[in-house]
């Protein structure tokens, strides 16, 4: 008696577990079918409506572009934005003494070596 129920439901498990995966796939397509159709007579509908009234269906709004030449010129469009550099690596400068600078040896934008 024992085994009969275990036996049962341990059926009913494996018959619940194979249909399950395979009848979501099944409604899956079935319903990707049905939207299809959905689609194509709604396309339909719109042709039909665009013909009775003698007007055409929406269409989007079509802007005129001008177009130029390239020449070669002086850039002189700036945008200014503000943001944050990172560095990959941190260097600290540090005088071996207190003083006063009194002459800078470099301009801004040279390159410099440690040295």
């Amino acid at each position: 008696m024992k085994n009969s129920k275990y036996l049962a439901l341990l059926g009913m498990g494996l018959i619940f577990a194979a249909c399950g995966p395979r009848g979501e796939e099944a409604q899956l397509a079935r319903m990707e079918k049905q939207r299809d159709v959905l689609t194509e007579k709604i396309e339909m509908l719109k042709q039909e409506i665009a013909q009775k009234t003698g007007s055409a269906v929406k269409r989007e709004k079509v802007m005129n572009v001008k177009i130029s030449p390239v020449e070669k010129g002086l850039f002189q469009h700036y945008i200014q934005v503000q943001g944050m550099v990172e560095s990959d690596s941190n260097i600290l400068v540090a005088p071996q003494s207190s003083g006063i600078v009194k002459k800078i040896h470099v301009n801004a934008g040279n390159k410099v070596t440690k040295g």
